[in-house]
């Protein structure tokens, strides 16, 4: 499969990754100064998924058949949210990295880190609820919150 990205102003999109998936199948590619990519080593005239993964933009999937040429994606830079995670106890969840995913379960690609107040800043999000999680030895839930909306505070459980 080959093709190009852009960003949302039609300049080409360096360095993001393609990936390609059919079953327990991955592989991918990333773009290079132009824009384009080449994914390599499929079946011919088989359905792959092929998602789009930049920081700070919205992924996009779509199905492609292996063979095709010109496929073009234009990264869409969606919505930003911010806010504050805290415990149940009102203490803030400081310094913790946060996994950040649709309410449908597509991981978005960002690895945002609270500060020392718990505030964090969420770039790249489509326009549907968000769920947020905080990375303390496991992943625990803080809660959702809708993209674009801002001083959200989410409230994990524990102490």
């Amino acid at each position: 499969i080959e093709g190009w990205v852009a960003d949302a102003s039609g300049a080409p999109a360096a360095n993001v990754w393609i990936r390609a998936t059919v079953g327990s199948l991955l592989t991918g590619a990333s773009t290079d100064q132009a824009g384009r990519f080449t994914i390599r080593g499929l079946v011919p005239g088989r359905d792959y998924r092929l998602t789009v993964w930049s920081k700070g933009f919205v992924p996009e999937q779509r199905e492609v058949v292996a063979g095709e040429r010109d496929v073009r994606f234009v990264l869409d830079p969606g919505l930003t949210s911010s806010g504050r995670v805290l415990l149940a106890n009102g203490k803030p969840v400081v310094n913790r990295p946060l996994v950040v995913r649709t309410e449908a379960g597509l991981s978005l690609p960002q690895y945002p880190v609270t500060d020392d107040q718990g505030r964090f800043e969420l770039f790249g999000l489509p326009d549907e609820r968000i769920e947020v999680e905080f990375i303390d030895g496991t992943r625990r839930p803080c809660g959702s919150l809708h993209a674009g909306a801002s001083g959200v505070v989410l409230t994990a459980a524990g102490d």
